[in-house]
């Protein structure tokens, strides 16, 4: 589905009204202005109708990046799933304001000159939570935005503490860490990554 993009939300109106003729019914054709019906008929049910769903998802969440970021966005014949699934998560974050998702780790590095070796040896093996601020170039189809997104992860452990914490001992005060955090096996409905939209920087 190659649309220009001035053309989206007449596209979208289209396949809306291919998607609702497929379930048959009547059809009244009426002069607005006269409120006066001008033809009738009845339209007959097919099996097709599916087949503009998928435009339909497609086209209304473009749409939203449109008009939010006061652009215009080329949805090319073929795309990677990718950027689907960037498309739906942003168009989520403009219209709900977060977007929930499942995750399953992150790695940082930590300079135990500023991270304190006590720190680490000290923390125990029990759910935490973390917030974090993430600038994000996102590229979707031929819409490039850099975004800045607050990410929060209510309930995560850390991987293999106690062979982090034997790491961290025979270390240097000038030397860095690999941490490893993981969604908490024990909390399964509660582990969910959450972005908020902040900004976007460009």
């Amino acid at each position: 589905m190659k649309v220009a993009s001035d053309n989206h939300k007449n596209c979208l109106l289209y396949n809306e009204f291919a998607y609702n003729a497929s379930k048959g019914g009547e059809l009244v054709l009426k002069a607005l202005n006269a409120n006066e019906k001008l033809a009738f008929g009845m339209l007959k049910k097919t099996d097709d109708g599916d087949k503009y769903l998928n435009d339909i998802d497609i086209l209304t969440k473009v749409i939203i990046l449109e008009d939010y970021f006061s652009t215009n966005i080329t949805i090319p014949d073929a795309f990677p799933m990718e950027d689907y699934d960037d498309l739906t998560w942003l168009s989520e974050l403009i219209t709900n304001g977060k977007s929930k998702q499942k995750w399953t780790g992150y790695t940082f590095t930590f300079d135990l000159a500023k991270l304190k070796k006590e720190t680490i040896l000290n923390t125990e093996d029990i759910p935490y939570a973390m917030v974090f601020t993430l600038p994000l170039m996102v590229k979707i189809f031929d819409f490039n935005k850099e975004l800045v997104v607050r990410r929060t992860i209510n309930d995560l452990r850390i991987k293999d503490l106690e062979r982090l914490k034997q790491k961290v001992e025979v270390l240097d005060e000038d030397d860095s860490i690999k941490v490893k955090i993981v969604p908490n096996p024990d909390g399964a409905d509660l582990n969910d990554c959450i972005d908020e939209l902040l900004k976007d920087v460009g």
